[in-house]
């Protein structure tokens, strides 16, 4: 499904099956994608401000240079994700599953990760010092560049 470049604004996802779906540069402003399944999926530059992705199941989805400013994304599965120059500033990733993610670049200013699991994830410590709550989350290596 290629939905690249649409406008989508507050759109209705909710619980639907998104996975492979090819969404770059779409307009996703406060969209509702709680409970919805995005494996794979290509969101390369979308603006997902203020998205409710609650639940998303997000696997190896490529988030590259997107837009997720005050983005809840409590509980969501982004494992093995690209998060590559991402603005996650002001996100809530409380509990998020961010195993073997890369987050190189990404912006997580004020970002709430308690809880969040970065084990294996490629973040580097300054990246982690600018977030708002780092309390329980999971890591074992961080990278320094």
């Amino acid at each position: 499904m290629s939905l690249a470049s649409a406008d989508l604004e507050s759109a209705d996802f909710q619980g639907t099956e998104l996975n492979y779906a090819y969404l770059s540069y779409a307009n996703l402003y406060r969209a509702n994608s709680k409970d919805t399944q995005m494996i794979k999926a290509e969101l390369i530059g979308s603006d997902l401000r203020r998205a409710i992705l609650i639940n998303a199941v997000m696997r190896s989805a490529n988030l590259e240079n997107a837009n997720l400013r005050d983005a809840d994304l409590t509980n969501a599965y982004l494992q093995v994700a690209k998060l590559i120059d991402t603005n996650l500033s002001g996100a809530i990733l409380v509990d998020a599953d961010l195993t073997r993610s890369t987050l190189w670049g990404a912006n997580l200013k004020d970002a709430d990760l308690t809880g969040a699991n970065l084990t294996d994830a490629f973040v580097t410590w300054k990246q982690l010092r600018s977030a708002r709550s780092l309390k329980g989350i999971k890591m074992s290596r961080y990278t320094e560049w």
